[in-house]
């Protein structure tokens, strides 16, 4: 007699991942992945769209041969387009789907597992602007390298020509955006890129990635198949390895990229962090953003640039005692110090308020800098030995050889311009564009 047969073993599907990403372990359904790719946990209902190499996309126009990058709300991938006048390659980003938007004329949409996507198709960037701060020379063998500076050894700089081009470029990308009533709101290196050159003439198959060589296999850690998610997880292309890098100054184009916390000029900001070196002073004093928010970014910017170096610390250096103060309020108090100190007098509505609170710790009746403040001895943890020095100061100390003494005094004069606490008291885009250091 024959026993009857067992039935198959049933598998039950995996419950549909939340809108929002696990906020603890507990809700995770993937060990963490390589720091290089995105978050699998965001490929959820309203989030990223799930692409594998040699997809098609937008009605087969377009077949992803290799993955350029990510961030919190997108991937980007490379791919191969068969559409007239279009060049070879194009990029191609992809927003989560809870970004949603109708295409424009520069995009495309896409229906997947996790909702409507909206995808900006645009010709693959360079460099940014950061990777040339790290490694200048790579870009332009004229580019500066300071060995001598027991404050800021090795630092490299661009030659100030290429930082004017930069900053020239920059500016009239802001001024587009500001004309089209849109706020970038966190200019920073990373967020300008240069064009590259001479990708059309490379063979497909040397921008192809290989499944295998470049992924990493998803899987999920209850062993069920997932349903929103990819099979695996693509190491980005460095896409420049295989660019011409060499820009002369005539074909130098810096384009602006980084949108992801732009908002309109007609909308409140939601932003409550940036870098401590780059923060705006409206998001410390709980102020609304405008388009001369930028301005202020701006001239971190230019500082650096031409310096190699933060005009402001990188990040607060008093340690936080929890039983008397909050760690946003020492980085409040410390940021106020730093601009007061570097930049100038605070303004007095903002004086007043905070020297009835901290401010008196740290500055004197006149604004003055207490060396220590009166209520700590010097050997506090919380005292800073070595104090901010003034923009002048800490200019000439890391500029490049080559601005001289004058040109010095025009940078710094530009600088405070672009660097006054109040945004009613800044340079606007315009008055920037006029000056002529910027063609130089």
């Amino acid at each position: 007699m024959t026993s009857p047969r067992t039935p198959p073993r049933q598998t039950s599907p995996p419950d549909s991942p939340g809108s929002e990403p696990p906020d603890s372990e507990g809700g995770d359904r993937f060990s963490s992945g390589p720091e290089c790719c995105e978050c699998p946990e965001n490929y959820r209902p309203g989030g990223l769209f799930a692409v594998q190499i040699g997809d098609t996309l937008g009605r087969k126009r377009y077949q992803v041969i290799a993955k350029l990058g990510h961030g919190i709300s997108s991937t980007v991938w490379l791919a191969v387009t068969s559409v007239r006048r279009q060049p070879k390659y194009v990029a191609i980003k992809i927003m989560a789907a809870e970004f949603y938007l109708l295409p424009t004329e520069l995009g495309i949409s896409l229906r997947g597992r996790n909702g409507r996507h909206t995808c900006f198709v645009y010709e693959p960037m360079g460099p940014t602007v950061e990777d040339i701060m790290a490694d200048p020379t790579r870009y332009w063998p004229e580019a500066q390298l300071d060995n001598n500076n027991s404050n800021n050894s090795n630092t490299a700089r661009c030659p100030t020509w290429m930082v004017k081009r930069i900053l020239k470029h920059t500016l009239y990308g802001l001024l587009a955006l500001h004309q089209r009533g849109v706020i970038h709101g966190n200019l920073q290196c990373d967020k300008l890129v240069l064009r590259g050159r001479g990708l059309d003439l490379i063979p497909e198959a040397e921008l192809t990635q290989i499944i295998g060589d470049d992924t990493y296999p998803l899987a999920r850690l209850d062993g069920k198949v997932d349903n929103w998610a990819p099979p695996y997880l693509v190491k980005p292309l460095q896409l420049t390895e295989h660019m011409n890098i060499s820009f002369p100054r005539e074909t130098m184009d810096i384009r602006i990229c980084g949108l992801g916390t732009a908002l309109l000029s007609t909308e409140t900001s939601e932003m409550t962090s940036m870098a401590f070196s780059t923060r705006l002073p409206e998001l410390v004093l709980e102020q609304p953003l405008d388009e001369r928010s930028d301005v202020w970014s701006f001239g971190c910017l230019m500082y650096r640039l031409l310096t190699g170096s933060q005009l402001l610390p990188e990040e607060p250096v008093r340690e936080v005692d929890p039983l008397v103060e909050t760690k946003e309020q020492v980085a409040f108090d410390e940021y106020l110090l730093a601009t007061h100190c570097i930049i100038g007098p605070l303004p007095p509505c903002v004086m007043q308020d905070w020297a009835e609170q901290k401010g008196k710790l740290w500055l004197g009746p006149d604004g003055e800098r207490l060396y220590p403040p009166e209520c700590l001895p010097p050997d506090h943890e919380s005292y800073r030995s070595e104090p901010f020095q003034p923009l002048e100061v800490m200019f000439e100390r890391y500029k490049a050889d080559d601005i001289d003494a004058e040109e010095s005094n025009t940078i710094t004069c530009l600088l405070r311009d672009t660097l006054r606490f109040l945004p009613e008291q800044r340079m606007t885009i315009d008055q920037l564009l006029m000056e002529p250091w910027f063609d130089g």
